[in-house]
């Protein structure tokens, strides 16, 4: 009765995600899914994956699922892979392939002890690699969005100084530029038409991103929207700052380079260089003497 509860609970929260999605905008209907969904097959199938994602929520701590979604937040695998289908994909490829295979090696001759050591090294393997994806992809994603960050600040302070409001601005941002910037800003932007105070969505934009820069745009723009400062002045002191940043950075990898290229050349590039210079003089001594 309860886990039934729970999915009858998780379906009515679909339903209501995807009157907010209508609402907010984003209205594309996926008719073959629809129809999926409509049939016997779909719809145990459906009900199969929600008792079991349901099932392995109840014994998973409620802070743990929380960082987890967090993380995939910031790894832009979000809204698109959740916590429970994280949570599956791992239980798939770190313990039940793992147990697949030991049964096959145990089939084919293999001993016990060794078809389980196997396996367990199979479901580390796998653990490794998952965790080291999405470390991954939140290093790739924060890193396109501090290269992202002063562009979009400049489109957004020249709309703010055209004329635009502040949500004028997001939306332009939202249609023209391409990222995943961008995208976190049409998220705010779907959240502030919902009724989200700015101060609220902007500050759950920075929890999303976890990327200083932009967490100190955020509270630039939050101080002077409390304390009624033109945004606009706040803006583009904001972005001279990024840009300047932008240049300290390029400024601090070419200081690296040297340093990096000193062990291939002394590898590779003087090795071949000095039997190039003293290969010759090496065979006319051996010749002589």
């Amino acid at each position: 009765l309860t886990i039934w509860t729970g999915h009858s609970r998780m379906v009515a929260e679909d339903k209501i995600l995807n009157r907010i999605r209508d609402i907010s905008g984003h209205v594309e209907v996926d008719h073959t899914v629809l129809e999926n969904k409509g049939s016997l097959l779909g719809r145990m199938a459906s009900f199969n994956s929600s008792l079991a994602l349901n099932i392995m929520g109840r014994f998973v701590p409620e802070k743990m699922n929380s960082k987890l979604s967090q993380r995939l937040f910031s790894a832009g695998l979000s809204p698109e892979i959740g916590w429970r289908q994280w949570r599956l994909i791992s239980i798939l490829l770190c313990i039940v392939i793992p147990i697949m295979v030991a049964q096959v090696m145990i089939i084919t001759g293999v001993s016990m002890g060794q078809a389980l050591l196997r396996a367990l090294l199979m479901g580390l393997f796998f653990q490794i690699i998952l965790r080291y994806y999405l470390i991954l992809k939140i290093r790739k994603r924060r890193e396109r969005i501090v290269s992202e960050l002063p562009d979009i600040l400049d489109l957004i302070t020249v709309s703010v100084e055209a004329g635009l409001s502040f949500d004028g601005a997001i939306d332009r941002v939202a249609t023209e530029a391409h990222g995943p910037l961008a995208d976190e800003f049409a998220i705010t932007l779907k959240e502030l038409r919902m009724g989200k105070t700015r101060r609220d969505a902007l500050r759950k934009m920075s929890d999303r991103c976890l990327v200083p820069d932009l967490t100190a745009l955020v509270g630039s723009i939050i101080q002077a929207d409390e304390l009624g400062v033109a945004i606009g002045k706040i803006l583009r002191i904001q972005s001279e700052q990024m840009r300047e940043k932008r240049k300290q950075r390029a400024r601090e990898k070419s200081m690296k380079a040297p340093v990096k290229l000193l062990f291939p050349l002394l590898l590779f590039i003087f090795p071949s260089v000095l039997i190039v210079l003293i290969g010759p003089a090496l065979i006319k001594l051996t010749q002589m003497f």
